[in-house]
């Protein structure tokens, strides 16, 4: 089982290099308030033209997230978070949120690309949370669709500001391609700033 996990995550990565040409980043264009407005440029440094109903959500956007040639972000009209494929002007619908949440994160990407991890910050714990936060986990096909998504409800670290979020990287990440490190909320009775691992389902 280990070695088809190995090799199925081996050809969708080597597919994701033949689909991303060239890597991509994000720029700050104008800022105002505590906003930014955020371009996309390739690895020479030109300017990227986006559609614009893909452009438009990047003007103080709390999803912004680049891995090669594939755009994270929140349609905040239909509250949908999306991927937008750069190299082939394709758009992917992940998930959907709900408008009364307290924040999201960026995502942490697994090493090979095929999954995303995002925090959902919902204090209230409505719609059926068991815990102040919910760790998402999309894997993604070759043709960069959802072929698996896994709910995780757990007291993740996070901060608050005008939104609240957890921090990629730091609150948490992928240690490997299937386990994800995250760090349990400081402001918690119970093991407040410790690190806990979720090892994730292999299944599709």
């Amino acid at each position: 089982m280990i070695h088809k996990i190995l090799l199925f995550c081996t050809l969708i990565f080597f597919s994701f290099i033949i689909h991303a040409q060239q890597t991509y980043h994000s720029y700050v264009i104008d800022e105002y308030a505590s906003c930014a407005v955020y371009g996309i440029a390739d690895n020479a440094g030109n300017a990227i033209n986006l559609p614009q109903d893909v452009g438009k959500y990047l003007d103080c956007p709390p999803v912004i997230s680049i891995y090669n040639s594939l755009l994270c972000y929140l349609n905040y009209d239909s509250l949908a978070i999306q991927i937008f494929d750069i190299e082939n002007s394709n758009t992917h619908t992940l998930f959907t949120v709900y408008p009364d949440i307290d924040g999201i994160s960026n995502p942490a990407w697994s090493p090979c690309g095929t999954k995303l991890c995002f925090v959902i910050i919902n204090q209230q714990q409505l719609y059926g949370y068991t815990s102040i936060c919910r760790l998402i986990v999309v894997t993604l096909n070759e043709n960069y669709e959802v072929m698996n998504k896994q709910k995780f409800d757990r007291p993740v670290n996070f901060i608050c500001g005008s939104i609240c979020s957890s921090l990629s990287g730091d609150d948490f990440k992928f240690i490997d391609n299937n386990t994800i490190q995250y760090r349990r909320n400081i402001n918690i009775s119970e093991r407040p700033g410790e690190y806990d691992l979720i090892r994730l389902n292999t299944e599709k």
